[in-house]
């Protein structure tokens, strides 16, 4: 299985703009981010996407279908 790198804005809605509390890591948001990770995994499979693999080849694809 690939693993892959999951950057979430799980962040505190009722505290000023200014300051923000990253929740990703927090236990209680265990199960959200757990969710959100399926489905990326099930669009990407279904998309083709194939991860960094995918943007390591971006730059050809766009290249190659100008």
């Amino acid at each position: 299985m690939t693993t892959i790198g999951l950057c979430l804005d799980l962040s505190a809605k009722e505290t000023p703009p200014n300051i923000v509390f990253i929740l990703a890591d927090d236990p209680q948001y265990a199960a959200i981010k757990s969710d959100l990770r399926g489905e990326l995994l099930v669009w990407m499979e279904a998309s083709g996407d194939l991860g960094q693999e995918t943007e390591l080849n971006a730059p050809e694809h766009m290249l190659r279908n100008r």
